[in-house]
């Protein structure tokens, strides 16, 4: 068994929606003129456009994985802005990719007061 290099693009906060839909129809456009056989690609949108680029990626047939930026440990719970891999497993495509938080997501945010 030969393994695939893995390519990943993360969107991160870029692009707003008709800029995300745009971009994964590009990117299909580009394999169907020279298909990748030789590499697995992932595109990792917003977890806004999340469900609008998987179903292009779906509908066109484009053969790329889609991966969601972030999954909060948490199955649920108080957890304003997070997103929890039972959410994104309900609204996702099979054989769908999360990438790992790194270390700038480790720590919680935190405010300050004003005064």
């Amino acid at each position: 068994m030969t393994i695939k290099p893995l390519v990943i693009g993360n969107w991160k906060m870029n692009l707003d929606f008709v800029e995300a839909v745009h971009l994964g129809q590009q990117i299909g456009v580009l394999l169907k003129n020279r298909p990748s056989e030789h590499t697995e690609i992932v595109v990792a949108p917003p977890f806004v456009d999340l469900r609008s680029v998987a179903s292009i990626v779906d509908s066109e047939r484009i053969p790329i994985g889609v991966a969601a930026q972030h999954v909060n440990p948490n199955d649920n719970g108080a957890h304003t802005g997070e997103v929890s891999a039972s959410m994104l497993s309900a609204s996702a495509s099979p054989g769908s990719w999360s990438v790992i938080p790194s270390a700038v997501r480790c720590t919680p945010w935190t405010t300050r007061r004003s005064r």
